[in-house]
């Protein structure tokens, strides 16, 4: 599989050919599919262990009229989470719901957490297409987030009128007026995936999140509690208290010499 089309983003269909990186599934329409890690290392909630997590996946609708499944690839690594082909269908959106348990299997509690929702593109035709197609938006979308969304800083990613989440404008091509091409931030060692990103803060025990796509090929959809924040300053460091000074030393009396010892 490969594509030209800058409205796929560069991405698309290139890292869905890594087989050993991914379980390839089908998403059927109303039926959760799950996707569980484990042996996590280096995972913790204020202070907690995460031992497990679970992603529960639903196809609420592939965007095609007729069509009930999508086929969808499973990152192996959490943080990078799901490819699926939403094969240019006109509101593909799935349903996921995100689960995290202790080192006993108790679920954990996540109010508090702030995660990121990221690669979220929004592209348009290509440049020697018609004017026609050179106008049509390709986007990818927050549908809706049980908590809270909280814009990023230079961010090409806000809150919008309808509820959701995405780019108002292309954020893939800077001939379009992007600020930065698509290879510069649309994957997880991209300097600025930012770009492409908001956080989510969780208000409730569990996490839910609506995402998909608009006249998209195959997007790719990253939810991690990786935060990378445009323009915040490193925190200051509180000053030293001062010791007290300590009193000097006084000085020793010079000894006077002894007189030499006649021969």
């Amino acid at each position: 599989l490969g594509s030209t089309d800058p409205s796929d983003g560069e991405n698309d269909f290139n890292a869905t050919n890594n087989v050993s990186q991914l379980s390839r599934v089908m998403l059927r329409e109303g039926k959760p599919l799950v996707a569980q890690y484990t042996n996590l290392q280096n995972s913790y909630f204020k202070g907690k262990k995460i031992s497990k997590v679970e992603y529960v996946y639903t196809l609420k609708d592939s965007g095609t009229p007729g069509l009930h499944e999508i086929p969808a690839f499973i990152e192996k690594d959490p943080t990078k989470t799901i490819w699926y082909m939403s094969l240019y269908g006109r509101n593909t959106r799935i349903n996921m719901k995100a689960y995290f348990y202790d080192e006993d299997g108790n679920k954990m509690d996540m109010t508090g957490a702030l995660v990121s929702f990221s690669s979220l593109n929004r592209g348009t035709g290509a440049p020697n297409a018609s004017k026609k197609a050179a106008n049509k938006s390709t986007v990818e979308k927050v549908f809706d987030f049980n908590g809270r969304l909280l814009d990023i800083n230079g961010s090409s990613i806000a809150r919008q009128y309808d509820g959701g989440a995405y780019s108002s404008t292309n954020n893939e091509s800077k001939l379009y007026g992007s600020k930065y091409d698509v290879g510069e931030w649309d994957s997880s060692n991209a300097p600025y995936k930012w770009y492409g990103a908001i956080v989510g803060q969780v208000t409730r025990p569990d996490i839910e999140v609506e995402f998909g796509s608009t006249l998209r090929a195959t997007p790719w959809f990253a939810f991690n509690s990786d935060i990378k924040a445009n323009g915040i300053p490193t925190k200051p460091v509180a000053p030293t208290k001062p010791e007290e000074p300590k009193e000097p030393t006084k000085p020793v009396a010079p000894i006077e010499p002894t007189a030499p010892t006649e021969p």
